[in-house]
């Protein structure tokens, strides 16, 4: 869990998400769901323009990513429900401020997100939540390390592997075994 900065972001299944979403204002539930269906971090999403949002895909500009490296990720149908819901700028930036760069800051989504996933219950939340929760879900469908990599944008497999959490998952796997 993560607290004062430290450990990891906390996970919490895609309903959970929807109850913490639902309690969270616009703009910054839009930006939690563009961070989740596309795995991608927090400060990449804010920093979107609206030119970069296209008919199929949201295209993150490189100088925007952790890699350096221009990503496109699907628009999924519940992100297209999520992109309409929110009623985003046409022009300029898609989460606008009046700050200097232009764009709200990754601090204001992160006081959004931890105050709505309080008042669902849930502790440990951070700007990686939904990033992390995504590929953990992901893994957990199934999907192989190297295809959650295509999608996260993760260069290294073992980076990606570590950022998975499969904690929960394996102690109930090793429990069944147990009482078998």
């Amino acid at each position: 869990m993560k607290r004062d900065r430290e450990g990891q972001a906390t996970v919490i299944s895609l309903e959970q998400w929807k109850e913490v979403w639902f309690e969270m204002a616009q703009p910054y539930c839009c930006v939690a769901q563009i961070a989740y269906y596309c795995c991608e971090r927090v400060g990449a999403v804010v920093q979107l323009q609206a030119v970069d949002i296209q008919a199929t895909h949201i295209r993150f500009q490189g100088q925007t990513t952790k890699t350096g490296e221009t990503k496109l990720s699907r628009i999924t149908p519940a992100l297209r429900r999520a992109l309409e819901e929110a009623l985003l700028p046409k022009t300029g930036f898609v989460f606008p401020s009046e700050r200097p760069k232009g764009f709200i800051t990754t601090r204001v989504v992160e006081k959004h997100l931890k105050r709505a996933a309080e008042l669902c219950g849930h502790q440990g939340m951070a700007n990686h939540s939904p990033r992390r929760s995504r590929c953990t879900h992901l893994d957990e469908a199934g999907w192989t390390l190297a295809k959650i990599a295509k999608v996260s944008g993760h260069k290294s497999l073992a980076s990606l592997e570590r950022y998975i959490d499969r904690a929960a998952r394996e102690a109930e796997a090793e429990l069944m075994e147990l009482d078998a």
